[in-house]
Formats: C-alpha cells, structure tokens, sequence
C-alpha cells in the first residue's frame, strides 16, 4: 500500500471532479492481482495522477529526475511512490527499479512518450517501455486520457473540461519470432 499516493488521490479526485468532470471506462480490464504495466498518454501535468486515481490498485510511475529535484512538487513524487528516471540516456537504475517493481508483483505506469505532448496528440514511444515489456512478459494494459489537453485556457475563463479515461484490454509484447 503507498500511503502517501491514497492520502494524495483523496485530496486531488474532488479537486479533478470540480474542474474536469471525468468520465471512465474499461477500468475492469485491468487485472486483480499480479504484475502489470500499465502504458498511458502524457498530455499534461494533470494526467500524471489520473491512473493512480481511478485504477483500483496502488500504481508505481516513472517520473523525470527533475520533478524529484523541485522544492514541493518534489515531496509530492516521493509521497506518490514514483521511480525516478533520467530522460535521454539508458537508465539501468530506472530499469532495474522498474523491474522489480514488475517481479514484486505490482502496477507499474510508464508514458512511453518520454514527455508531455504539447499538441495533445500522441507522440513517437521510446523504446524503455517496450524492452520493460518484453524482459517481463506481463500484461500491457493501455490507459488512454483525452479532452482535457487545455483544460487551462478553459479554466482561466471559469469553463469545465470533460476529462475521458479508456482503459484499454490486456495484451503481451512479442519478441519478433516468438508467437
């Protein structure tokens, strides 16, 4: 149980709700119990949250070095329970962290995109969560987030967002020759 991310998703869901009237679906296709890594878009610094909050299971996520650096966005991160990874190299500490987090049985949540898309629309994936996939052979569950790409510009004009999360069906990688 991370505590810190529960104490955290109680004070930010009605927050969420006031703002982004959410909508989510398929949350049933995430499995009970096992590993997991669980694939989600980053459109912005709201979604970072939203699979640990409407997933029913404590998530672990990847999160930039930086944010981990930042006076009190920093104490967020830990409290959440996020891994930190070092953007633009091949990060073995990142990788092994998250390897574990896998063969410990738990939830892990990466954004293959590396970074948040600044014209909401998906970007080109790194390669890490595909060789996370790969190494482990768990279950790939895609948690897709979309309408609130700008939700600001509406917000600073008092204007709701509708927030869509679609969590997708399990699925495995495959190695190319293996069937």
């Amino acid at each position: 149980m991370i505590l810190g991310q529960r104490i955290i998703n109680a004070i930010l869901r009605p927050l969420i709700a006031l703002f982004l009237p959410y909508r989510v679906e398929g949350v049933e296709n995430l499995p009970r119990e096992g590993p997991v890594l669980v694939l989600m878009n980053h459109v912005n610094l709201v979604d970072v949250v939203l699979p640990g909050m409407f997933l029913p299971r404590d998530v672990v996520m990847l999160a930039k070095v930086d944010l981990f650096r930042a006076p009190v966005l920093g104490l967020f991160v830990r409290a959440y329970g996020a891994v930190p990874v070092r953007r633009g190299e091949a990060d073995l500490q990142a990788m092994r962290l998250s390897l574990d987090v896998l063969h410990k049985g738990k939830v892990l949540v990466i954004a293959p995109e590396g970074t948040r898309s600044e014209h909401g629309r998906l970007q080109r994936g790194r390669e890490g969560a595909a060789l996370v996939a790969a190494l482990t052979d768990v279950p790939v569950v895609p948690f897709v987030q979309y309408g609130h790409e700008n939700y600001l510009s509406r917000l600073k004009r008092l204007r709701k967002t509708p927030l869509y999360v679609r969590v997708g069906k399990p699925f495995r990688f495959l190695l190319r020759g293996h069937r």
